[in-house]
């Protein structure tokens, strides 16, 4: 019986390798897949316990405190962010811990196109005085930078895409006395309850393009409530 011993050809060869190939490639691009739906997913959790954590932390406040009045500064735009910043007055101090009374709160929201995005709320320390803190959104990865405009446009950052209040400076208390808590029947306390609105939304949109849609912080109180009066 005769045995062949020659070995592959050439052609051989490079099919072989060509089929080698085409299988490591494509086992690669599926570990890629996975990898960037596992980011994304990760992301999608982050982001949601952000907006929750956010929620309740405002939603205590206002719930323990009862929010008396909200007042919107002029928004800003400085250092590639645009601010939003909201002053809340409740009724009770917030500083649950009782060492001090605190009745007044501050959120203000950074929002840019090119900057990492993040919310700064008042907390109260251990001994009873307000510190700023601030809760930053997260991000995947670094992100690519485009220019539209004329302007940096970093398109995989996730950010504050739209922040919709019924909040305006019309609306705003003609005044906002911190006393009115000592003495409430004062004629400016009744100027702090008089805000033309029933109640406080706020709206703050989350986006990001890898997530392929919005994900919100909502916050609906009343204000002037009849515990207020």
């Amino acid at each position: 019986m005769d045995i062949n011993n020659k070995g592959m050809t050439l052609i051989e060869l490079i099919i072989s390798f060509a089929i080698t190939t085409a299988i490591v490639v494509s086992m690669f691009n599926v570990i890629l897949n996975y990898q960037t739906e596992q980011s994304t997913e990760t992301i999608k959790s982050d982001i949601i316990s952000y907006k929750n954590m956010i929620t309740k932390l405002i939603q205590t406040d206002i719930i323990r405190g009862e929010l008396r009045s909200v007042r919107i500064d002029e928004k800003k735009h400085e250092n590639n962010y645009t601010q939003y910043k909201f002053t809340f007055k409740f009724q009770k101090s917030i500083d649950f811990s009782q060492k001090n009374n605190i009745y007044k709160k501050e959120l203000t929201i950074y929002a840019s196109d090119t900057l990492n995005n993040y919310i700064i709320y008042d907390d109260v320390n251990n001994k009873g005085q307000i510190q700023p803190v601030k809760y930053f959104l997260p991000n995947i990865g670094t992100g690519q930078i485009e220019t539209k405009d004329q302007n940096i446009v970093n398109t995989n950052l996730t950010k504050f895409t739209t922040i919709n209040t019924n909040i305006t400076e019309d609306t705003n208390p003609h005044s906002f006395d911190d006393n009115c808590f000592l003495d409430p029947t004062r004629n400016n306390c009744i100027d702090d309850l008089n805000q033309r609105v029933n109640f406080f939304n706020l709206d703050i949109a989350i986006s990001n393009n890898e997530l392929g849609g919005d994900y919100h912080i909502k916050i609906v109180a009343p204000l002037n409530y009849s515990y207020c009066k």
